[in-house]
């Protein structure tokens, strides 16, 4: 029994690409954010490739027309949006950091110029062989500065100066 490579490159890509879309609690990412474009960038040239390589092998006029067709709608939608993404990016500045539990509470401050107000953002990482973090958005607000502490009883705290802005229970 003979297995074309081609749908089964097809359905992983895609199915891949879905999972780093649902909108889940926590957001995998790469440590290095020229990682995550280059990530994207290249799940785009897979699922290309393989909806070329189906569409080639299809002996349907009409099925090969849909496969490259949908092929020809993610070069002209999904290329342009890696791009935008990709401009639109904001760095950000990691004010505070606290280990906790084999992960970390970052505090980020983002800088979006005369788009937007600074924004300070809270995270729970966790990180694998500093290659791949799991991030977990918990808190934003539109501050200047704050810092993390640990208080006595355990609870991560984003303060400026003695005003609490936001706790959370480890």
């Amino acid at each position: 029994m003979k297995i074309d490579r081609a749908p089964l490159i097809l359905l992983a890509s895609v199915g891949g690409f879905a999972v780093s879309f649902i909108p889940w609690p926590w957001i995998p990412q790469f440590t290095r954010d020229a990682w995550n474009y280059l990530y994207v960038v290249s799940v785009i040239l897979v699922i290309l490739y393989s909806l070329a390589a189906v569409g080639i092998n299809l002996r349907r006029r009409f099925r090969r027309f849909l496969i490259l067709t949908l092929a020809a709608m993610i070069v002209v939608v999904a290329a342009p949006i890696s791009v935008i993404a990709f401009l639109a990016y904001r760095p950000a500045d990691r004010i505070s950091e606290i280990s906790s539990d084999g992960g970390f509470y970052r505090l980020y401050r983002f800088k979006c110029e005369l788009l937007c107000p600074t924004r300070l953002e809270l995270r729970r990482e966790l990180e694998f062989m500093s290659l791949v973090k799991i991030v977990r958005p918990i808190w934003s607000g539109d501050h200047e500065v704050a810092e993390l502490r640990a208080s006595r009883t355990g609870e991560i705290e984003v303060v400026v100066g003695h005003r609490l802005l936001y706790r959370v229970r480890d």
